[in-house]
């Protein structure tokens, strides 16, 4: 196994301002860069100290970079994009907007901003499978959302929150993983569920012209066999203000009960989309059951498919229940690396 390779750190708020790529010494891969469609290959400095890709390098490299927020996304609806017509080589992951008031409670509209995405190459002068590294973290910088918690009133808990609602994802040829940080088990995320898109200022759970609690999401809506339950024991009570948010809010007088979302499933014959995630042991462990980003054959510069691309996303998971209001507000720190596995495939 080679020594860790980091690539990437972020650390700032969710604006995307102050990213380095890392390179060590005596490594047999490197990373490339895309632009006017001619690759740039970045190898390992002299100085350990300078980044060989820092944010002016991935302002050029990458189009539509720029330090923007980061906005609550989601990854729901995967099979709009990656299906069995996907042509990987021409494909990027897409991410789906929030609800707003009056939106189709089914289907949401593609995001065009507010996540980073990046474009990579590797090449390896060896056979190779390429993993995640157990050296990388995603933490909330508790210090500055101290600072900005005395500044701004926030509750710092709730900055500091930004830790558990980030995702980053990988995409190649042969794969597409889903980093879930801070976790030892997937929280197997449902995207479905009641919404208040009026919060903070309305108190209630959002309902139809029938006076029926909306379901949100990805779910089965157009099962004939459908049947979703309402009933006065699922009635929410509405929260005081410091607790009101999208998922936690009170259930409309004039609503006809409250939405049973496990009496729907048990049986209503609902079925609810969750997310697929994976934690930094399973992407770092290398055993038969491994989970390899791509596999890199051997540099030979008259094949071109021995370069490998992966598409690296970071975003919020809007449906993650850690996504408060003033999370969006939280720094974090990224520090994502990767690490080789020297064996023919």
């Amino acid at each position: 196994m080679t020594s860790t390779f980091a690539w990437f750190k972020v650390a700032d708020t969710l604006i995307a301002s102050n990213i380095a790529i890392d390179f060590y010494k005596n490594e047999d891969f490197s990373i490339g860069l895309k632009k006017d469609g001619q690759t740039t290959f970045f190898d390992s400095t002299d100085s350990s100290g300078t980044p060989s890709i820092d944010n002016t390098t991935l302002k050029e490299y990458c189009p539509g970079y720029d330090p923007t927020d980061l906005l609550d996304l989601s990854s729901m609806y995967g099979s709009d994009w990656l299906n069995s017509s996907t042509v990987f080589a021409n494909t990027k992951p897409q991410l789906k907007i929030g609800y707003y008031a009056g939106s189709n409670p089914h289907e949401t509209a593609t995001a065009l901003a507010g996540y980073m995405q990046f474009e990579f190459y590797f090449r390896s002068g060896k056979n190779m499978y390429l993993f995640l590294s157990e050296n990388t973290s995603l933490v909330a910088n508790e210090a500055a959302n101290q600072k900005l918690a005395d500044i701004y009133g926030y509750k710092v808990a709730n900055l500091n929150k930004v830790q558990d609602c980030l995702r980053v994802s990988f995409y190649s040829e042969s794969a597409f993983y889903i980093y879930e940080p801070n976790v030892t088990t997937s929280s197997n995320t449902a995207f479905a569920g009641r919404l208040n898109t009026g919060a903070p200022i309305s108190s209630y759970y959002d309902i139809d012209s029938n006076h029926n609690e909306i379901l949100y999401g990805e779910y089965n809506y157009a099962d004939s066999q459908l049947s979703l339950k309402y009933d006065e024991a699922s009635r929410a009570a509405v929260p005081s203000s410091e607790n009101l948010t999208g998922f936690v809010s009170g259930t409309n007088p004039i609503a006809n009960g409250g939405l049973d979302i496990d009496k729907s499933i048990s049986e209503g014959h609902l079925s609810i989309a969750h997310e697929k995630t994976y934690t930094l042991s399973e992407l770092s462990k290398v055993d038969e059951k491994a989970y390899p980003l791509v596999y890199i054959p051997a540099y030979d510069e008259t094949k071109p498919e021995t370069i490998k691309r992966v598409v690296v996303t970071v975003y919020v998971e809007g449906w993650d229940l850690d996504v408060v209001n003033s999370v969006e507000s939280g720094v974090f720190d990224l520090n994502l690396a990767f690490k080789g596995y020297y064996k023919s495939k």
